[in-house]
């Protein structure tokens, strides 16, 4: 896949999960997303039991250190967005 528009190089890991990297040393920030190709348009009748909104749920729940609230005011606080689309 090319990136006409930057600099990004699409890796390919060993277990088939595609990373698009366009790495900017002079930036003192990043820009981490996680696309799934999930949702009511890719859940069968049979599989779809929400679970994009599952998915959605378990991401922003937080970790055993950091509560989901806690890193969403630590993002917030570095003046990042927090979101599921």
């Amino acid at each position: 896949m090319d990136f006409p528009a930057s600099s990004a190089n699409l890796v390919t890991l060993d277990h088939e999960f595609d990373t698009i990297l366009d790495p900017n040393i002079t930036s003192q920030v990043i820009s981490a997303q996680i696309w799934v190709e999930t949702g009511s348009q890719h859940e069968s009748a049979l599989a779809g039991s929400g679970i994009s909104h599952l998915l959605e749920h378990m991401v922003f729940k937080g970790t055993d250190r950091f509560s989901g609230e806690a890193l969403s005011q630590e993002v917030q606080a570095a003046g990042g967005q927090w979101n599921a689309y």
